[in-house]
């Protein structure tokens, strides 16, 4: 079994215009000026557990897929219990086994 945890950290920003709505205007009637575009700044966080086996021949059982993917989120919750990170449903490694 293969692991990797990859960290990642994304900065997002986000621009809100303002477009008038409505048909093409005459000289007499007043439009509103469009408001001045707005920015807003994120901080986005990422972490993967990537956990995968050594490619084989031939298809792997049932039985062995099963046993694979039990190992792989034992080993995913292992991690997460590691680093500190708390994630629902990881909380018990003993689940997957």
């Amino acid at each position: 079994m293969n692991s990797l945890v990859k960290w990642s950290v994304d900065r997002l920003q986000v621009f809100t215009l303002s477009v008038p709505v409505g048909g093409s205007a005459s000289a007499s009637t007043a439009t509103p000026a469009p408001a001045k575009p707005q920015t807003a700044n994120f901080i986005g966080a990422s972490i993967t557990l990537d956990n995968n086996n050594v490619p084989g021949e031939k298809p792997l059982s049932s039985g062995d897929q099963s046993s694979l993917l039990s190992e792989a989120l034992s080993s995913a919750a292992q991690t997460q219990q590691e680093i500190g990170l708390n994630v629902e449903g990881f909380k018990n490694a003993s689940l997957f086994q």
